[in-house]
């Protein structure tokens, strides 16, 4: 007979612990897998109850199939002690729970009863299809960031036809429909971030030796003529104050006192009230601002390209874009001259036309010309688009010499102060320095790397400047 039972609610009830064949007589179910049927198909042929324990399915992968009570045995037995407050649960078949702290197993032995086909499965403990695809994403997109991130660090050159002749050398077409220069620089660039590794540096390499060859310094000298050399020398003489035989104590004096009016005019700039120098300024603009048009005439039929003042004021001269070299009376803007070139003839209906062949660039007065310059000698030069520059009086209206050398157009004329030299800029990347005197071509100087728009001597005639 069996013990009856307690009742009393205010005792706890106890449950009687199932027994290890308890257990085992249990069914156990397996969802969608292929062991099971393999494993009642293994029970019917065998007289044994009794199937190895594991079974490793695919690389590193393991499979429960079937334990017997030797192996629960002995997995009860190795497994390390429970943690306080922690139990063993065992639902239809063993199930490790994450109450140990590092449990060691029996080493699982491969069957090798089992068909190849089902070693090599995968039950569902590997990489399913969607892991493997998620990883390739993020494969992807890590390859993505280190080629936009070397992209970065790849200098690409600026100049088109350099950009154009990369690409010819990695095998892509030069420009693509709809294509400027800075989309075809990117291009470019997206394609030496995606050969990375050793090409992309043998590209980057190739870039800096040629850019270090073109940026290399060449030093060379120009032989110089003995007149060169004695114009440097009278022009030595000459940007000395007053006389060239001053003393050194009066070049200090004048020095200091040249410098002593410099910061005597800074201290009164400085001391000055702003609101004062405001109104001031107020007052200039509002002056400006009334000018009025004193006199106005037509140069000439084409654009004007360059018009100057001469030294007293009197008259202007104006270089047009039909050749023709025009002197005007102030303010009257009367047409005193109209200077004109050596192919001029009294027969030639079109003479009123002529002067220059081609488009005058730049015309300017001799420094004492109207002053102390005698009307014959030459008191106006004057460059044009044919690459000629003439020298012109009062006199007459044909020039009184013609100094040729420029292979380009030239822009602009300038005087030295001392008005026995003459400098020209011109667009086939020189400026030449000419004795008025002699006409003779003094100093071809290089330097600029394209063309040449603008000359400018200092005034004591020490510099000249161009641009």
């Amino acid at each position: 007979m069996s013990a009856p039972m307690d009742l009393d609610p205010s005792k706890p009830s106890k449950r009687p612990e199932p027994s290890l064949s308890n257990l085992l007589a249990r069914p156990r179910v397996h969802f969608g897998s292929i062991e099971e049927t393999e494993r009642q198909k293994r029970a019917k042929s065998e007289d044994s109850n009794e199937v190895p324990a594991s079974r490793k399915v695919g690389p590193g992968r393991l499979t429960f199939s079937c334990l017997s009570a030797a192996d629960v045995t002995s997995c009860f037995d190795s497994a390390p002690p429970l943690r306080t407050g922690r139990k063993w649960r065992v639902d239809g078949r063993p199930r490790l729970a994450p109450y140990y702290n590092k449990p060691t197993w029996p080493a699982p032995q491969c069957d090798p009863q089992l068909p190849p086909t089902l070693a090599e499965e995968d039950t569902g403990m590997g990489l399913s299809e969607s892991s493997a695809r998620a990883r390739e994403k993020h494969k992807a997109v890590l390859d993505e960031f280190e080629r936009k991130k070397r992209a970065r660090t790849i200098a690409v050159p600026t100049d088109d036809g350099r950009v154009r002749a990369k690409l010819r050398e990695l095998g892509e077409p030069q420009c693509l429909f709809g294509e400027g220069p800075g989309d075809r620089r990117d291009r470019l660039r997206f394609l030496l971030s995606k050969m990375g590794g050793t090409d992309a540096m043998e590209v980057e390499e190739e870039e800096e030796e040629s850019e270090s060859e073109e940026e290399k310094d060449e030093e060379f000298y120009t032989p110089g003529t003995q007149e060169l050399l004695e114009a440097r020398r009278w022009m030595a003489t000459y940007s000395l104050p007053k006389h060239s035989a001053i003393s050194q104590w009066s070049v200090d004096v004048f020095t200091c006192i040249r410098a002593r009016e410099r910061l005597t005019k800074q201290r009164i700039e400085h001391e000055f009230p702003l609101p004062q120098l405001k109104s001031l300024r107020k007052d200039l603009h509002t002056h400006l601002k009334a000018f009025v048009n004193w006199s106005s005439q037509v140069a000439d039929d084409r654009p004007v390209a360059q018009c100057s003042f001469s030294p007293d004021a009197k008259m202007i001269a104006t270089g047009a874009w039909s050749g023709l070299c025009k002197i005007w009376s102030v303010p009257n803007c009367e047409c005193l001259h109209t200077l004109r070139d050596h192919t001029y003839r009294l027969d030639n209906p079109n003479a009123s036309n002529l002067g220059h062949n081609d488009r005058v660039g730049g015309v300017v007065f001799h420094p004492q010309s109207t002053i102390s310059l005698d009307r014959g000698a030459a008191n106006l030069a004057s460059g044009a688009a044919d690459g000629t520059v003439y020298l012109w009086s009062f006199d007459r209206d044909t020039p009184l010499a013609s100094l040729s050398g420029h292979r380009a157009r030239v822009a602009r004329v300038g005087f030295h102060p001392s008005g026995r030299f003459l400098g020209t800029a011109s667009y086939d990347s020189t400026w030449r320095l000419w004795d008025v005197e002699t006409t003779q071509e003094l100093l071809l100087q290089e330097g600029h790397s394209r063309e040449v728009y603008a000359i400018g001597f200092q005034e004591d005639g020490a510099l000249v400047a161009s641009g």
